[in-house]
């Protein structure tokens, strides 16, 4: 098995916090203390975490609006989309 350098961990763990950030964004609110977020924080430290999650909230309030039920699947679930301003 290949060993994950800390520096290719901490660009996933990061990449990974963005993407969960947006998905939260998209369905519903945005918080440091929301269930899928905060798990970031022990991953990366507080003072990484407040970094990012700051960076990301401003350039994803300033860059998309959100768009609610733009389809509906087979199963009746619908989904979002962020449409870029």
């Amino acid at each position: 098995m290949k060993k994950v350098s800390k520096k290719s961990q901490l660009e996933f763990d990061i990449n990974s916090f963005k993407s969960m950030m947006l998905s939260c964004y998209a369905y519903h609110s945005l918080s440091k203390e929301d269930k899928y977020i905060k798990p970031y924080k022990n991953k990366l430290g507080v003072e990484l975490f407040n970094k990012i999650y700051e960076e990301q909230h401003k350039y994803l309030n300033k860059t998309f609006y959100i768009k609610k039920n733009v389809h509906t699947d087979h199963e009746g679930c619908t989904y979002n989309s962020l449409i870029k301003i």
